[in-house]
């Protein structure tokens, strides 16, 4: 597979979790969410006309870092389907827009977390930790691509190759 297809891949399955962040073409007039069969109606339409219209993805892999992050960094896990063993976890930090990641088995899984901005389905952040349990904590810095106080939703993928193996729930947090 792709680099292209790979990324595209990515972007589905997490556009496919969406239900809840707010596209503003589908908000009524007065600011607030139209109803959900809208919502749903224009998902549908869109995976039927070719899926998500991506305009650039921005990937980067991680790399060793000393230290873990910050108390007031939003954390999320994955874990196999059912709920145990925790493959991994991810943390965002508003302030430097960086993402931690730490594998937390040797299963010869990788982690990775997927960000976009809210409303926003044509811009996503990649960021990959290949270096396994091993390394510890991992990070990548978006400082200089994403917009500073934008509300984003992410998620952190535990991968065997191009196969997902489990997601997470998605997480809010403010870049």
């Amino acid at each position: 597979m792709t680099r292209s297809k790979q990324v595209l891949t990515a972007c589905a399955l997490a556009v496919g979790v969406l239900g809840g962040v707010m596209n503003p073409a589908l908000a009524n007039n007065h600011g607030t969410m139209a109803p959900a069969d809208n919502h749903a109606t224009a998902m549908a339409k869109e995976r039927k006309t070719g899926g998500v219209h991506i305009q650039r993805t921005i990937a980067k892999k991680a790399k060793n870092v000393r230290g873990k992050p910050p108390r007031k960094a939003v954390c999320i896990s994955v874990h196999r389907p059912g709920g145990s063993p925790t493959y991994g976890k991810a943390c965002f930090q508003p302030h430097g827009d960086r993402f931690w990641i730490k594998d937390k088995r040797s299963d010869g899984f990788h982690i990775k977390t997927l960000a976009m901005p809210r409303g926003n389905t044509q811009t996503w952040y990649e960021c990959k930790d290949l270096k396994g349990k091993r390394a510890g904590w991992t990070r990548c810095g978006f400082s200089k691509s994403m917009k500073e106080n934008t509300g984003i939703v992410f998620w952190v993928l535990a991968m065997k190759g191009d196969k997902t193996m489990g997601q997470s729930r998605q997480a809010p947090a403010r870049s």
